[in-house]
């Protein structure tokens, strides 16, 4: 299912505009690294939205049981949907520890400084 993004066009490369007033919503990276829109509710309110996901939910067919978006390249800033798949919360969990094992290398020690 498609998401119903009424008022706003997502491109395939992360552009998003608003169909009413025809304007490119600038898109900000917070500190996770992933880029956001501010999009209006239909009760006027701002929402924050992250980019890949508005991506993932437009382009990227997404099975049973999905429901983390996955970059498969892990760069951020690549959010075409060739670089986007679904993933469960349970394969999304297991692929982060992954990560955060290769990221932290070990800490070696040259020199003793307490003797």
């Amino acid at each position: 299912m498609k998401p119903n993004y009424r008022t706003y066009h997502i491109t395939k490369t992360g552009q998003v505009y608003d169909t009413i007033t025809c304007r490119k919503l600038e898109r900000s990276m917070r500190s996770d690294g992933h880029f956001y829109v501010q999009l209006k509710t239909a009760a006027g309110n701002r929402q924050g939205k992250k980019v890949a996901v508005m991506v993932a939910e437009t382009y990227v067919e997404k099975p049973a049981g999905a429901k983390a978006v996955f970059l498969k390249d892990g760069d951020k800033r690549n959010i075409c949907p060739e670089n986007i798949e679904w993933i469960t919360l349970q394969e999304s969990g297991k692929r982060s520890q992954k990560k955060q094992q290769i990221e932290k290398p070990p800490i070696l020690l040259t020199s003793m400084p307490w003797k």
